[in-house]
């Protein structure tokens, strides 16, 4: 018996109990890159990111070129998204991100990381694996 396992999908089952040999794994795969990963707030103030998305084949690595409108959530809510982010044509995005400083108790329950994930938010998008980045905070101040 096969199970269905994180970063795999059920192809199509005409009956439920066909479910046995129709699980494969997701075609489609969400790469991000940031620039910086190491956040300073330098002067203490929020610090913006570049995060750079292309959609590509999970098996290949090569980019796929369709568009889609992205969706972002992280493990901190003090991340400023923007209000609209799409893959262009080719299945690329650059999008902008700005960090507010956690406080200490933030940063406590952060544990020096803010993982962020990208999904793309598209009818036809189930056979995508969603992106993440992990966002480096600095050392607490003594």
């Amino acid at each position: 018996m096969k199970h269905l396992l994180a970063g795999f999908i059920a192809g199509f089952l005409p009956l439920l109990s066909a479910a046995q040999g129709q699980v494969e794994p997701i075609p489609l795969g969400t790469r991000v890159a940031v620039h910086p990963e190491a956040l300073t707030f330098p002067g203490g103030r929020p610090e913006a990111v570049e995060i750079e998305i292309q959609l590509s084949d999970v098996r290949t690595g090569e980019p796929v070129a369709r568009p889609g409108e992205l969706y972002f959530t992280s493990s901190y809510p003090g991340i400023v998204y923007p209000e609209q982010a799409a893959l262009d044509a080719g299945g690329f995005a650059r999008v902008r991100l700005v960090v507010r400083p956690p406080t200490e108790a933030e940063r406590r329950e952060l544990g020096g990381r803010i993982l962020v994930f990208v999904v793309i938010d598209d009818e036809d998008a189930d056979d995508t694996v969603e992106g993440r980045i992990v966002l480096t905070l600095p050392a607490a101040q003594p």
